[in-house]
């Protein structure tokens, strides 16, 4: 029944030249329905030719459906976030499944997890595997969850489920040169950027320009970025935040 749900994303971005021969420019991932009016999750590098001002080639968006994989259907952007590789995107149709989740489930290393995507343009893919770690320094802001399950270009988008079929997660990245060690954006994180997400464009997020880090002195100011926020503010290396 999840499967009907998830959609394969498909920007086709025309033509590009290698080694002097034409080949078809496609990027492919993974995305699935969270809203019955049709608004899809998905990632943000998936779609990015769709919404960057420096790209200036071809680009168009479509999903398919599960099911339906030789109809392309269009979509569009609606908000994106470049920080926490996050986008919605709207198709004009009624999906047959719609995920939701009832919070942030708690995962803890070891749990089963499953990730439905479209690896390599293959739809209608159900992996498994366990969480490897929680709380990975991985993203810009926030932690992400390490997971083993084989997932590949084309899963990116996807939703990530525990053995009970709740939510937990999107599946966003993996590290080409090192097989089984693959990340997805908690929860946690998208419950809160979703309201920001449908209020369309980019996502912004505040700004201190201080790195941090958490020992026996309590948040200790590694170092500031000359004139933004935290430097102008006048605090240094070595401060100790206590309470934001």
């Amino acid at each position: 029944e999840m499967i009907r749900g998830t959609v394969t994303i498909w920007v086709d971005r025309g033509i590009k030249i290698e080694s002097g021969v034409g080949v078809p420019d496609r990027i492919i991932g993974s995305g699935f329905f969270i809203d019955k009016r049709g608004y899809i999750l998905t990632n943000y590098h998936v779609i990015k030719s769709e919404v960057d001002p420096k790209y200036e080639g071809y680009s168009r968006l479509y999903v398919k459906l599960s099911g339906m994989e030789s109809e392309k259907i269009p979509a569009r952007v609606i908000g994106y976030d470049k920080i926490f590789d996050l986008a919605l995107i709207k198709t004009e149709i009624k999906p047959k499944f719609v995920f939701y989740s009832s919070g942030s489930p708690n995962v803890k290393p070891g749990d089963k997890i499953y990730a439905i995507g479209s690896p390599g343009g293959l739809e209608n893919t159900i992996t498994a595997g366990i969480v490897s770690a929680v709380g990975r320094k991985f993203m810009q802001m926030g932690s992400a969850i390490q997971v083993d399950a084989p997932l590949n270009p084309g899963n990116s988008g996807g939703p990530l489920l525990s053995s009970n079929a709740e939510l937990i997660g999107v599946v966003f990245a993996g590290i080409e040169q090192f097989e089984g060690i693959n990340f997805a954006i908690p929860w946690y994180w998208v419950s809160k950027l979703l309201p920001d997400l449908y209020k369309k464009g980019e996502v912004k997020h505040s700004w201190f320009g201080m790195a941090l880090d958490e020992n026996e002195k309590g948040m200790e100011v590694i170092y500031t970025i000359p004139d933004e926020p935290a430097d102008r503010a006048g605090i240094k290396q070595g401060d100790i935040i206590l309470k934001m």
